[in-house]
């Protein structure tokens, strides 16, 4: 009776440490759609700073900077496209802010904060470039110059989360192994020493 109350509570933990993996791997899965974004984002803000560079160049016309100006106001949509796109089961991953925790152990505190960012062409101080205004354009590359940084600093901060969440994986799957291994020595028959007793 002991060793069944022992089992069982061994059980639990094995259970519980099992859907902890299955958490991880959703976070693992949650930084990488994020991380993903961020790419793409990143793509379009060079292509708009490429876009910029360009356009601060005075044998440029009025015409010439308006087709740029279009170029660079679709990329800014764009970029806005791709953020709202970062999801995962409807949360998004790159919206208003805030915290999601993540089980990633058996017991109840055992629990892994994944940030989201707040994250808007707003945020990205890029909802407002004009390369027709009067020095736009060296504006412009100043604003996405700190808007590129921003994004490489979220993809670290992803990329942290990601090897948090595998770490985690990694030791669930561990505990869970000598878990399950200390409740077989309870619950199995040790084939070896009753073969030996019949003897």
């Amino acid at each position: 009776a002991a060793g069944l109350a022992i089992s069982e509570t061994l059980t639990t933990s094995i259970n519980g440490l099992n859907q902890a993996v299955r958490n991880a791997q959703d976070g693992v899965s949650m930084a990488q759609i994020a991380e993903g974004a961020l790419a793409e984002v990143s793509d379009l803000l060079q292509r708009m700073r490429e876009l910029s560079v360009q356009a601060n160049n005075e044998v440029l016309g009025t015409t010439e900077l308006g087709y740029i100006k279009a170029e660079v106001d679709a990329l800014v949509l764009a970029t806005t496209a791709a953020i709202g796109g970062a999801e995962f089961a409807g949360t998004s991953l790159l919206g208003a802010g805030g915290n999601i925790d993540i089980q990633t152990g058996s017991g109840a505190t055992d629990t892994t904060t994944f940030t989201v960012t707040n994250t808007t062409t707003t945020t990205l101080g890029i909802n407002a470039l004009d390369v027709t205004a009067a020095g736009g354009p060296a504006t412009d590359i100043g604003l996405i110059d700190t808007a590129i940084a921003t994004v490489n600093s979220q993809r670290s901060q992803l990329g942290a989360y990601q090897n948090a969440f595998e770490s985690a994986i990694r030791n669930a799957m561990n505990v869970s192994e000598n878990t399950a291994a200390a409740r077989s020595r309870i619950l199995d028959t040790d084939y070896a020493a009753e073969t030996a007793n019949l003897t």
